[in-house]
């Protein structure tokens, strides 16, 4: 690219012609300056020209990108680290119990059958829960699809701690922070409740103990709808198959509740909902998951105490 300067003719300078050097770089160090980009501003340059379009298109950049700005550190690598590993066996005491912990603090505690996940899901420093087997940068995957779902998926638990969700399906007796998952999915269609436990390596009593199944193409919602509202039989159907069933309750309300409400709206196009455990653990599990992008499912995975 060449810049041109006039000089003012007043002053009998002849019109100076400078190379710009930036646009002289290799690809190599232009990709390294934009690993410094926002999204916003990698967008920006990728309509500047045909070469940044190319390098910054490119699956290597991709990859390095989300490198530079995910962090992808697991932070349980004790399988007790976080509130998904733990399930409350004594409610007198308030104690708390892994079902996969060797410890012999509990009775039973060495039973090999007494477990939920084996191998239990990798938990990142990014807040995502993966299946264990999961590697983000060592397998073959469309790394341009990869950011896409990870933009969406961090957005939503931005998104939930700033309104402070908590996840209260029907009949459940307590509410909790939702936590979000991905793993890669190569089928048109969402995944199966069993096709999911097998993935995130769960017990096979769990595929024998689901519940409340719901998969549709889109979701109703209201705000403010809460649980103390379901007086009849068709507020009932409602709740159960509506956004309001996952992101119950909203502490921080304000004026951007119903935009909150229209995002989720499009993000969780097609859903799969469902519970699981109501006969064999405390609390149990509670997915809900949609289709972030080619390729990868994601979406909320937490816990409930269902009162069935």
């Amino acid at each position: 690219m060449t810049i041109v300067t006039n000089m003012a003719a007043e002053q009998g300078q002849e019109t100076v012609t400078r190379q710009d050097y930036f646009f002289k770089l290799p690809n190599e160090i232009l990709s390294m300056i934009c690993l410094h980009l926002s999204l916003r501003d990698m967008a920006r340059c990728m309509r500047l020209c045909r070469r940044f379009k190319t390098i910054l298109s490119s699956r290597e950049f991709r990859k390095d990108y989300l490198k530079s700005k995910v962090s992808f550190v697991q932070v349980n690598k004790d399988g007790a680290q976080h509130k998904l590993t733990r399930f409350n066996l004594d409610k007198l005491l308030n104690k708390w119990y892994c079902y996969w912990d060797d410890s012999d603090e509990m009775p039973g505690a060495n039973d090999p059958t007494r477990y939920i996940f084996r191998p239990f899901p990798k938990m990142w420093s990014n807040g995502i829960v993966t299946p264990a087997n999961f590697e983000p940068f060592a397998q073959d995957c469309d790394y341009n699809s990869f950011n896409r779902a990870l933009y969406l998926l961090l957005k939503l638990r931005r998104m939930c701690r700033k309104f402070q969700v908590r996840t209260m399906p029907i009949c459940s007796e307590m509410n909790s922070v939702p936590d979000i998952c991905l793993f890669p999915w190569s089928h048109d269609n969402l995944p199966t409740p069993r096709d999911v436990l097998e993935i995130f390596n769960a017990h096979e009593v769990l595929a024998e103990d689901i519940d409340d199944v719901h998969v549709a193409e889109e979701l109703g919602y209201m705000t403010g709808f809460r649980p103390s509202y379901i007086e009849t039989e068709v507020d009932f159907e409602f709740y159960t198959q509506s956004l309001n069933n996952t992101f119950s309750k909203i502490k921080k309300k304000n004026q951007y509740e119903t935009q909150l409400f229209q995002w989720l709206h499009k993000l969780f196009q097609p859903s799969l909902m469902f519970s699981c455990g109501t006969h064999s653990i405390e609390p149990q599990l509670y997915f809900h998951l949609t289709v972030l992008s080619p390729g990868w499912v994601g979406g909320i995975f937490t816990i409930v105490r269902l009162n069935m």
